[in-house]
C-alpha cells in the first residue's frame, strides 16, 4: 500500500530537514547562482569586438565613438548552394581598404532547408566567414537576406515557406518590378505576415523566429560579431497593388500639371511603366524636388499602417526570442521596402520585456535612387538623394538610436566619371551626418573599378576619443578634415585611416592642440594613431595627402 506522498508503508521515512539546514542549502544555492550569473555576465564583457549603442553613436568598450566603414558581402548563387567557398584573406583586403564591417548576407534557404531541420554545412561555412573577419578586428553584422521573399523567385525563403497559393510569378524589365507585378511574391509575404502554417503545422513566422533563436544561441559567444539585421528589405506584400494605383494616380497629375499634354490615362502609364526606356522619361518630372515629394505622399499612411501592424510586431516578438540569450549584440531594424526611395518610416526601438526601450538598437536603412538597377544608374539626381538621406537621418533622430546605412550604390553596371562623383556626393552626404554604412556590394572586381579607387577608397576617423563634430574628405584637394571634443573619461586613442602611405606625410598632417601622433604603416596603407591631451578639448586634425 504506498500513501499519499508516495512512500510504502514499510518504506524509512525521510530523514527531516531542519530549518536552519533549509537556510544554509538555500544559503549555497544563492552563493552558485550569483557566482555562475557573474561569470556569464563577466563572460559577456570579455567578448572582444563587441560595440554598445550610445544614443545616436556606436561606442567601443574604451568608450570611442566607431564609424562603421564597410560592404555588404553575400552569396546568393543556388548553383553554390549558397555555400562560395571565399578566400578568407578577404577580410585583410578590407581591412586594407578601410572597410571595418561587413554585412554578411545568409539566406533563410540555406540555414533551414527542411522545417526545423537546420544546415550544419552551411552554418559551418557561415562560422568560418565571421572567424576570418574577427582574425582582422572586422566588425560583422548578420544579415537575414531576401529579394522576392524566396528561392523561388530570387533568394531568401526555402520552398516549404513560401506559402504562394500557386499564384502566379510575373517579372518585369528590372528584377525588382515583380515585388508590384507578381501575384506569387505578394501572396508569400502576405501569408508571412498572417503566420499562415507551413507543412508541419507550425506557422511560417514563427518558423522564421525559431530559426533567429537558434542562430543567436549559436553566435552568442562570437567575437566581432556586433549584431543581427532581422530581415532585409521587408516588402508590404499585397498592400501594395493599392500603392502602385496611388502612385500611378499621382504621376499622372504630377504630368499633367507640368506639361502641356492632357492628362495620360493610368492604364496608358501601367503600360509604359513595363517598357524601361519609357519609364526613364517620365523620370524627367521628378528632377524637381517638390514633384518628388508629391509623388510619395500616397505611399506614408499605407506603408505606416504596414510598419505599424506587420513589421513592428514581428521585429519584437523576434527581439523578445533573442533577448532571452543574447543582451549584448545590436538588433539592426530595416525600414520598409518603400521606404528605400525616401518614405518616411514609422518603425520605433524594440522593447525589453520590462517595457523599457532595448539599449542595443540601430537603424539600419537603404537609400537608392530610382535610377538605381536602370542603365541610366550613372545619373542619380543628387536633389533626391540629398532628401532621401536627410529623410532617414531625421528617422534616426527621431528613434534617438544609431543609424548604418545597409545598402547604397549599386554601382556595379556601369563604371564611368558620372559614377564617381555619384559615388563621391553620396559619401559626402555619409560624412555630414557621421552615420555608418556598408555599400552594396563586394564582387570580385570591385577593387578595379574607378569609382572604387577614386571614390569608396578614402582616408576617415574609424576610432575618435570623444564627440565627433564634423569630418570631411575633400576629394578635389585630397584633403581630410576632421574635429572632435575630446572626453577625459576615454583614454584610448583615436584612429585615423590612412590609404595612401606610399611616401611620407608627416609633414602634411596639422594637429591642433598637438599631442603625440604616431604613423603606422603596412604595406601601403596604415594608421594615424592620436594621443590625448592632458586636458578636454577640441581637436582640429587636417591632413593634406597632395
Amino acid at each position: 500500500m504506498t500513501n499519499i506522498n508516495g512512500t510504502s508503508k514499510t518504506d524509512n521515512p525521510p530523514l527531516p530537514i531542519s530549518k536552519p539546514c533549509i537556510i544554509k542549502l538555500i544559503f549555497i544555492f544563492l552563493i552558485l547562482f550569483t557566482a555562475c550569473d557573474k561569470k556569464q555576465k563577466s563572460s559577456e564583457k570579455n567578448i572582444k569586438g563587441l560595440l554598445k549603442t550610445e544614443e545616436m553613436e556606436f561606442r567601443d568598450k574604451q568608450g570611442r565613438r566607431i564609424i562603421l566603414n564597410g560592404l555588404n558581402l553575400v552569396d546568393k548563387s543556388l548553383d553554390g548552394k549558397y555555400l562560395e567557398e571565399y578566400d578568407y584573406d578577404l577580410f585583410k583586403k578590407f581591412k586594407k581598404w578601410g572597410f571595418n564591417c561587413v554585412r554578411l548576407g545568409i539566406l533563410w534557404a540555406g540555414v533551414e532547408p527542411k522545417p526545423g531541420q537546420y544546415n550544419e554545412e552551411y552554418l559551418s561555412q557561415v562560422d568560418k566567414w565571421i572567424q576570418a573577419a574577427a582574425e582582422h578586428e572586422v566588425y560583422v553584422i548578420l544579415d537575414m537576406h531576401q529579394d522576392l521573399y524566396s528561392m523561388e523567385y530570387a533568394d531568401g525563403a526555402p520552398e516549404w515557406a513560401t506559402l504562394d497559393e500557386n499564384k502566379k510569378h510575373v517579372t518585369g524589365a528590372i528584377w525588382d518590378d515583380a515585388y508590384y507585378l507578381s501575384p506569387a511574391v505578394q501572396t508569400a509575404f502576405d501569408n508571412f505576415w498572417k503566420n499562415k502554417k507551413a507543412s508541419d503545422g507550425i506557422g511560417v513566422q514563427d518558423h522564421y523566429i525559431q530559426m533567429w533563436d537558434f542562430l543567436s544561441k549559436r553566435y552568442q559567444n562570437q567575437p566581432y560579431l556586433i549584431g543581427y539585421d532581422l530581415m532585409n528589405e521587408p516588402f508590404n506584400g499585397s498592400q501594395t497593388k493599392i500603392i502602385m494605383q496611388k502612385l500611378f494616380k499621382k504621376l499622372s497629375d504630377i504630368i499633367t500639371e507640368n506639361s502641356e499634354k492632357d492628362s495620360i490615362p493610368i492604364s496608358q502609364l501601367k503600360s509604359d511603366w513595363l517598357n524601361v526606356n519609357k519609364r526613364l522619361k517620365y523620370y524627367k518630372y521628378f528632377q524637381d524636388i517638390d514633384n518628388y515629394k508629391e509623388l510619395l505622399k500616397p505611399i506614408v499612411e499605407l506603408n505606416k499602417k504596414f510598419e505599424k501592424d506587420k513589421l513592428q510586431p514581428m521585429y519584437q516578438r523576434i527581439a523578445n526570442r533573442i533577448r532571452e540569450r543574447d543582451k549584448r549584440r545590436i538588433l539592426f531594424l530595416e525600414h520598409s521596402y518603400y521606404s528605400n526611395i525616401g518614405v518616411p518610416t514609422s518603425i520605433e526601438p524594440v522593447k525589453l520585456k520590462s517595457g523599457k526601450t532595448d539599449p542595443q538598437v540601430a537603424y539600419a536603412p537603404h537609400c537608392y535612387d530610382l535610377l538605381t538597377d536602370t542603365k541610366s544608374a550613372d545619373k542619380i539626381n543628387f536633389n533626391r538623394n540629398k532628401y532621401i538621406f536627410r529623410t532617414v537621418y531625421k528617422s534616426g533622430r527621431r528613434m534617438n538610436i544609431p543609424i548604418l546605412l545597409g545598402e547604397w550604390g549599386a554601382f556595379y553596371g556601369t563604371d564611368n566619371q558620372k559614377v564617381v562623383s555619384s559615388a563621391r556626393t553620396l559619401i559626402n552626404l555619409i560624412e555630414k551626418y557621421k552615420i555608418g554604412n556598408t555599400y552594396w556590394a563586394y564582387d570580385k572586381e570591385l577593387e578595379d573599378k574607378t569609382y572604387f579607387k577614386k571614390g569608396l577608397l578614402r582616408p576617415l576617423p574609424i576610432k575618435i576619443s570623444g564627440t565627433l563634430q564634423k569630418y570631411d574628405f575633400n576629394y578635389k584637394n585630397s584633403i581630410l578634415n576632421c574635429s572632435w571634443k575630446e572626453q577625459s573619461n576615454i583614454n584610448a586613442p583615436t584612429i585615423i585611416y590612412l590609404p595612401w602611405l606610399k611616401r611620407d606625410i608627416r609633414e602634411k598632417i596639422h594637429l591642433t592642440p598637438k599631442s603625440n601622433a604616431q604613423i603606422i604603416a603596412k604595406n601601403g596603407f596604415g594608421y594615424l594613431k592620436i594621443g590625448k591631451c592632458k586636458d578636454s578639448q577640441v581637436r582640429e586634425l587636417k591632413i593634406d595627402f597632395n
